[in-house]
């Protein structure tokens, strides 16, 4: 989970285009799944909107945050009028290839 729209009736969970691309192409049904909670949420097409950008492989899920314990607050994310510079270290969320998924 990355961010809530304002009223926070919408999280938004952030992936590469290329995991949900055909679900959302094809309005398939979409299984979330938080491991560290062991919880599970299956969405309908209908249930959840997604935003995709084939360009740069990203995607973003909007769910309702009702249906999984979502923290309050997100991750707080650098703000953009501060650049990091080139060769700083930087750490990766998710997952690094799709051998680790199910």
């Amino acid at each position: 989970m990355c961010a809530y729209n304002e009223d926070k009736t919408f999280c938004c969970v952030a992936t590469a285009n290329h995991v949900v691309a055909d679900t959302d192409e094809w309005q398939q049904p979409l299984r979330l799944t938080d491991r560290a909670f062991q919880k599970t949420m299956f969405l309908k097409a209908s249930e959840r909107v997604i935003f995709t950008s084939e360009s740069t492989d990203t995607a973003v899920i909007l769910v309702p945050p009702k249906k999984f314990d979502f923290p309050k607050e997100p991750i707080p994310l650098r703000p953009i009028e501060t650049p990091l510079t080139i060769g700083v270290e930087v750490g990766w969320l998710g997952y690094r290839d799709g051998d680790l998924l199910e």
